[in-house]
């Protein structure tokens, strides 16, 4: 805890003289490697969410008030979960493992040569990286779930393109997007935390990189969901 708390206040001191191109880098890689699995994830999930309200519904006949719980589930839970989820899944296991093995293998001391700075240089980047790259997924995950399920909920069980649109604008509202906004920032510092300080604290070898990638994934993924139902009940 010691450590972690350590590392907290190494990025708040250390984030003015974050590097800026190896940010712009680690920026457009995750944004690169997260796209494609997000958009199969963020539909899959639009579609599936509409699936279980249209058969919930169905039984009372109201298959065209779907889409305002659909709308109330995407704005609000689903499109940061999927943001945040897909970002450390994809990306930051993959920087903890980076940083792990730049560890094992002397760079990050060979840096120190150099008039550089290792964590402004190698950790930092990374880390802000993950957190811009979730809130810039968010709009994303949304605009997937929605367009999965308009398809669904109008082409496959008939209810018109209206009363789809019309159900989005009743339960939809600003308030609920920046509310996603607040969510995937949190989570997407949290999710930067533990995927750059447990590669940053890994042990030599392949055994440390193997468990710093096992307790970033796991306590970012929890603490993610908790962080998410915590901020919900705060706001709704």
């Amino acid at each position: 805890m010691r450590e972690l708390i350590s590392f907290i206040f190494s990025v708040i001191r250390k984030t003015p003289s974050t590097d800026i191109v190896q940010f712009i880098y680690s920026f457009g890689r995750v944004l690169g490697e997260t796209f494609l699995p997000l958009i199969i994830f963020g539909t899959a999930l639009g579609v599936s969410i509409s699936i279980e309200f249209i058969l919930a519904l169905k039984v009372i006949g109201g298959e065209a008030i779907s889409s305002y719980f659909i709308t109330i589930t995407v704005l609000r839970e689903i499109g940061p979960m999927i943001a945040g989820s897909m970002v450390v899944i994809r990306s930051g296991t993959r920087i903890t493992a980076e940083i792990s093995s730049m560890k094992d293998r002397g760079i990050l001391i060979s840096l120190e040569v150099f008039p550089v700075d290792s964590f402004s240089y190698i950790a930092l980047p990374r880390f802000w990286a993950i957190v811009f790259a979730t809130v810039v997924f968010l709009p994303l995950s949304i605009l997937l779930c929605f367009a999965s399920a308009y398809f669904l909920v109008t082409y496959a069980y008939g209810v018109s393109s209206g009363m789809f649109w019309d159900g989005v604008i009743s339960a939809g509202s600003t308030r609920d997007i920046f509310v996603g906004f607040i969510k995937c920032f949190i989570i997407g510092l949290s999710n930067a935390t533990f995927s750059v300080f447990y590669g940053w604290n890994a042990k030599e070898g392949a055994e440390g990189l193997s468990e710093a990638v096992k307790k970033s994934i796991n306590k970012a993924v929890v603490l993610g969901i908790v962080i998410n139902y915590i901020l919900s009940v705060i706001f709704f």
